[in-house]
């Protein structure tokens, strides 16, 4: 998918140049996703924990980690993540990897995609570092499954799953079930487009 491109800077997608939202963006702009209540600081020492420990899954995940560099305060979540692989066999085959809907116009970086050995299911995980699950994960997890989708050549059962790290090193996983979640993302992103094209998107979305 060479035609779509990710500024990591700007956080923004482009499709043949054209900017293109994504599926947080989209979700950040309806308010199913809102931090406004949370202190800035607080917000931002929170994202860029989260960030860190993406970056060390993913980096574990690729083979590709230097465990011996790794910050301590993040072993523990690296530690819940891989006991999850572990217990559940379960096998990465996109990392971390841009994708792009033709049909719906959205795109997204789904945290990993690949299968477990309980079923042989695709397992669309997205790991997490916050206290608690949030109801917007499976609004979230819908809108990644959608952009995937759209690239199968045949049905296949696909899981959403919230995998919730924590700092004892265990996690807690919680699946969405709800088939109604892709409706709700898909006129999340009708009220989205809408905003846009009327002026009246929030500012930073």
């Amino acid at each position: 998918m060479s035609d779509l491109k990710f500024d990591e800077v700007k956080h923004q997608y482009t499709y043949g140049g054209a900017p293109i939202p994504s599926v947080t963006q989209v979700l950040k702009g309806v308010g199913i996703i809102d931090f406004s209540m949370v202190p800035a600081a607080r917000l931002e020492a929170a994202c860029l924990f989260g960030t860190a420990a993406h970056r060390a899954t993913a980096l574990s995940d690729k083979g590709t980690l230097d465990e011996e560099a790794l910050d301590t305060n993040l072993r523990p979540y690296l530690d819940g993540w891989q006991l999850f692989c572990q217990e559940y066999g379960f096998v990465a085959e996109f990392i971390e990897e841009p994708m792009y809907s033709k049909i719906y116009r959205v795109a997204g970086t789904p945290d990993r995609i690949g299968k477990w050995r309980i079923d042989e299911s695709i397992v669309i995980p997205d790991i997490k570092t916050s206290f608690d699950f949030s109801p917007a994960n499976a609004i979230q997890l819908a809108g990644y499954e959608l952009i995937f989708k759209e690239q199968l050549k045949k049905k296949h059962k696909i899981k959403r799953l919230s995998i919730l790290l924590n700092c004892e090193g265990t996690y807690k996983i919680q699946e969405y079930k709800d088939k109604n979640d892709t409706n709700i993302f898909i006129a999340a992103l009708a009220v989205y487009n809408w905003k846009g094209k009327n002026g009246a998107r929030n500012n930073g979305t």
